[in-house]
């Protein structure tokens, strides 16, 4: 817009020889005072500087703009309180903001916020803020103004994405905060939306169920590099990885409900529920380790549904153990609802003592290892029970039972042995 269409509210201001702003929307600009740099290009104002094209809005206690040859603004430096509004999308705060425009569209298409930058999302829910040392914006031009394409967050970056509300209030969605030294939102057109995120150094993925209620977990998941893609709308995230060395952190928001579960791994994998937003399935490779109480599992591989907290371990000879016993198989599910493991393939368990079997075996020696082999195990771990199934053989020392099923009934100290039953018992009482 030609000067003549600026609003100076200045002492000395000219309008004359102001710098002409070339757009298709009129800008608007108030202060206190203003300095006309005619040969420099350079206008100062100064003193509640307030600039407004259409709905958008920039604000500062001073402002600097540089113009090129043709009067056309190449950038504002503002200094003291900076703020930029752009209307249902996007405002950013900073102590200090410099603003660079297109030389073809003179709209804004870049905004640099440093000494503790703070933005957040305008318009429909919910609701994203994003605070770090220095916060770099990058808009692409349109129609109908400038539209966020990217956002470059850096120095003790944190995005917060708080939660929807659900379609079904049965529904206990969660927020989700990603923190690291570095973070980059990319934006899907219409400059609303998050389309994916990337972290790197530090970087922590947080997810907390609003409502503290038995069965809902907060999970915290730690990695040198994290990325994320999102659905195409409700800045909800769809899919998410994490590499260089993982730690994936489960608690319980119901105090005493359960240990916290805590899984390491060389890689990460996760899916996201669509309305809830926690976590729909985990997958992690390379080195997992896990971890509850006294429970403790290894494998190359490990599958997590989070709806029916069901843990797959895969790959080469995967183990669990607990304070009683181990268990070697070629795949063990542990499904934490039920609180029962499931175990397949060439089964090996070792309790450390007949003790630790609840004193359920026939055999003598109260200290020496029992060992239990066979096709399947499956096991009620609150229960006390072990069913061992398709060419079982349990021993000790010299003593063994072999039969096509073997139970373990620890509460009762007994055991059962089914079908094709063979024993040699040297020392019974």
């Amino acid at each position: 817009a030609p000067a003549e269409r600026n609003k100076q509210k200045a002492k000395g201001g000219s309008k004359s020889g102001a710098p002409q702003i070339a757009s298709k929307k009129p800008t608007h600009i108030t202060s206190q005072t203003a300095l006309l740099e005619k040969r420099d290009h350079r206008v100062t104002f100064d003193g509640s500087v307030v600039v407004t094209q259409g709905a958008d809005q920039m604000r500062a206690d001073k402002m600097t703009s540089y113009a090129d040859a043709d009067n056309h603004i190449e950038r504002i430096e503002a200094r003291g309180d900076s703020y930029l509004k752009q209307t249902d999308k996007a405002e950013i705060k900073s102590p200090d903001m410099d603003f660079f425009f297109s030389g073809e569209t003179h709209q804004i298409e870049r905004a640099v916020a440093v000494g503790g930058a703070y933005t957040q999302s305008l318009g429909a829910e919910p609701k994203r803020e994003a605070r770090a040392s220095t916060i770099e914006a990058v808009f692409v031009p349109g129609a109908d103004g400038s539209a966020v394409d990217k956002i470059k967050a850096t120095g003790n970056a944190v995005v917060q994405i708080h939660a929807q509300k659900p379609a079904d209030d049965r529904i206990n969605p969660t927020e989700r905060e990603l923190t690291a030294n570095n973070v980059s939102l990319q934006f899907f057109p219409d400059g609303k939306n998050v389309k994916s995120a990337e972290a790197n150094e530090n970087a922590v993925m947080t997810v907390t169920p609003v409502r503290a209620e038995k069965g809902a977990n907060k999970k915290t998941i730690r990695a040198p590099q994290m990325n994320s893609a999102f659905y195409d709308e409700g800045n909800r995230v769809k899919t998410f990885n994490a590499t260089g060395g993982v730690k994936v952190e489960i608690e319980a928001m119901v105090e005493g409900e359960h240990p916290p579960r805590i899984t390491t791994s060389d890689h990460l994998d996760a899916s996201f529920l669509a309305d809830s937003q926690d976590v729909e399935r985990v997958t992690q490779e390379g080195n997992f380790k896990y971890n509850e109480g006294d429970r403790n599992g290894v494998a190359e591989r490990a599958i997590y549904d989070g709806q029916k907290e069901i843990l797959n371990l895969r790959g080469k000879r995967p183990q669990a153990w607990d304070a009683k016993s181990r268990t070697q198989a070629d795949e063990i599910d542990y499904d934490r609802q039920r609180d029962e493991s499931h175990a397949r393939g060439d089964v090996r368990t070792t309790y450390y003592s007949r003790e630790t079997t609840g004193n359920a075996t026939p055999f003598n020696n109260t200290k020496s290892p029992v060992f239990i082999t066979a096709e399947r195990a499956d096991a009620r771990n609150g229960d006390g029970v072990a069913v061992y199934t398709i060419g079982a053989r349990g021993w000790q020392d010299d003593n063994f039972v072999k039969a096509d099923r073997i139970e373990l009934y620890q509460k009762e100290k007994r055991m059962v042995a089914i079908g094709n039953v063979e024993s040699a018992l040297y020392q019974v009482k």
